[in-house]
């Protein structure tokens, strides 16, 4: 999908024009997101056949396994439907950080990391969960 943004100062009411072919999910997410709905901030995560609304601070961490994104919520874990760049552009502007390329992290569930072999670092969380950061993330970290 091409984007064109059109930046300024000098416009008195922001409006936003959508040109599709057809009104698909995704483009019904982008305009509740443009209106200022949607979930108040909320992130969807499914437990069987139950959706649950979870609050990011809530979330310890989203990690990506085989072709499913995962949300741990303490002890829970639960099946995030969408990307995990989608997760990241959700939780954008919090505590979370982007530790590798399977996995966002809230900075406010991390117990301490420590060095690994490698050159590699591990994060443990307060739920005792342990996952690897990427030698290209720690510098971000």
């Amino acid at each position: 999908m091409k984007v064109k943004l059109n930046l300024n100062p000098e416009t008195e009411t922001e409006y936003a024009e959508i040109h599709v072919r057809s009104l698909t999910p995704e483009i019904r997410r982008a305009i509740e997101l443009l209106q200022g709905g949607g979930q108040s901030g909320r992130i969807q995560a499914m437990q069987g056949e139950r959706v649950f609304l979870l609050e990011p601070a809530d979330i310890a961490y989203a990690i990506v396994e085989g072709d499913r994104c995962k949300v741990i919520a303490g002890e829970e874990v639960y099946l995030y439907k969408a990307t995990l760049k989608s997760f990241g552009e959700l939780t954008e502007g919090g505590s979370f950080i982007r530790i590798s390329k399977s996995c966002i992290a809230n900075l406010d569930f991390v117990r301490y990391y420590e060095a690994s072999f490698g050159g590699s670092l591990v994060i443990v969380f307060k739920n005792g969960h342990k996952e690897y950061v990427s030698r290209s993330y720690t510098k971000s970290l």
